[in-house]
């Protein structure tokens, strides 16, 4: 019946959904996907000012639902799936990305995954029904790209980094997912459901979920007279592996954090409380005991700002509605990109930084044939008039400097007949340094 009501689904065109910058958090841009996939094709042809990514899922074929026990280990909030309820094998599932092409989406490329997603099913401890995902890092196989688009480099290199890229988009949307399909059990004529993880399987040789309940007087009472605890991030820390062959890094991120009560029971000790956090939409991790959590989710990976939430709770107890507490953390470990433009007398650096986007500073100096002139001061202003500049020859070459936030500096060179018709040579150099 579950397969059915997929497939009716599926046939119906339901599950063609898109997915734009608001949905993915601004995770999904053109920067991202030059930085990640090494697409230099991208840089020329997308717009420099609206750099995000439209996603359209369009699967080719319907999914085949296995049905299984639902047997977690754990506790809620820390469930571990054993053995799935539902696994979604789901052969042919299409991503097509889209960038901004002059004024209009245009396809950049499609690839094509097969997907093999486990889900389980649990009470909260709350009065809700919450969906755990198992393991989505083995989730998607036999990725491939079907479709190049605009692209003009080899496919095999794309195809090496789809993974990465897929795993980044997945991980966000879990935390979606979870949320969107967790549901409060209903209270009616005074009473309740209850439920433990053992009573949710499947029968009938797993053809049909069951759900096994116990009836109990619901009393709308509080079943504790605490209020929930209060999470706190005391500090955020971010360290650097700086390794030059690799062009994405997992940075080592770590909070300082605690937890305080205001109801009837003031602070426990601090080792009576554990903790959970997620990062941007992706979903919450298992609760561990603090007071410092190593956040190592892979959206951690890519250079921008980021917002950590954590949560607190007794150690053992179910998780309750607690304040939440956030913190944003700066990943930034790539120098800016930086071009040099001229028109006529008029020399614009163009700058563009995956955290800092174009809020950088810049400086330039002039090579004048003799000798290399001082570096100007740090500053905002893009455009230089050579007009202007004292004793200037005809041919100079220019050094242009761009910084971001972090301290991360980019070079970049120009030869250039100013007086003239002699056309612009644009050059382009990059390199990571701190000043």
């Amino acid at each position: 019946m579950i397969e059915q009501a997929i497939w009716s689904i599926w046939a119906s065109g339901g599950l063609c959904i898109a997915a734009d910058s608001a949905v993915t958090d601004n995770l999904l841009t053109t920067d991202l996907l030059a930085t990640l996939l090494r697409l230099n094709s991208i840089k020329g042809v997308a717009d420099r000012e609206k750099r995000d990514i439209l996603l359209r899922v369009v699967p080719q074929k319907a999914p085949d639902v296995v049905l299984g026990a639902n047997r977690l280990s754990g506790t809620p909030g820390s469930w571990t799936v054993e053995e799935p309820l539902m696994t979604i094998d789901w052969k042919d599932f299409d991503l097509n990305f889209y960038a901004y092409v002059q004024d209009r989406y245009a396809l950049l490329f499609t690839a094509r995954v097969d997907l093999l997603l486990p889900l389980a099913i649990a009470p909260d401890g709350m009065g809700s029904i919450e969906v755990v995902l198992g393991d989505l890092a083995a989730s998607f196989t036999n990725t491939r790209l079907v479709n190049t688009g605009l692209l003009t480099e080899p496919k095999e290199r794309v195809e090496d980094a789809l993974p990465q890229l897929i795993g980044l988009a997945v991980g966000q949307l879990a935390g979606g997912l979870t949320d969107s399909l967790s549901f409060e059990l209903p209270a009616f004529s005074g009473l309740k459901l209850e439920l433990n993880k053992e009573d949710i399987t499947s029968v009938d040789n797993n053809t049909f979920i069951a759900l096994f309940a116990s009836l109990a007087v619901d009393t709308a009472m509080p079943t504790s007279l605490r209020t929930p605890p209060t999470a706190a991030i005391e500090g955020v820390s971010v360290a650097y592996a700086n390794d030059p062959s690799q062009v994405i890094e997992m940075p080592s991120v770590s909070m300082s954090v605690s937890a305080s009560e205001l109801g009837l029971q003031l602070s426990a000790d601090p080792e009576e409380y554990e903790y959970s956090w997620k990062v941007r939409q992706g979903p919450w991790s298992n609760y561990a005991p603090g007071p410092v959590l190593e956040v190592t989710d892979p959206v951690l990976q890519l250079p921008g700002r980021h917002m950590l939430e954590v949560r607190a709770r007794r150690v053992g107890e179910s998780p309750r509605a607690g304040d939440v507490a956030m913190r944003e953390v700066v990943i930034d470990y790539q120098a800016p990109e930086l071009e040099i433009e001229r028109s006529g007398p008029i020399v614009t650096m163009l700058g563009r930084d995956m955290t800092d986007g174009t809020d950088l500073e810049y400086r330039h100096r002039i090579h004048d044939g003799a000798k290399a002139r001082e570096w100007s001061e740090w500053t905002r202003e893009q455009a230089l008039d050579l007009s202007v500049l004292a004793d200037l020859p005809a041919r100079v070459r220019l050094e242009a400097q761009a910084r971001d936030a972090a301290g991360h500096v980019t070079t970049a060179g120009q030869t250039m007949t100013w007086k003239g018709e002699v056309a612009a040579e644009i050059g382009r150099a990059s390199c990571r340094e701190r000043v």
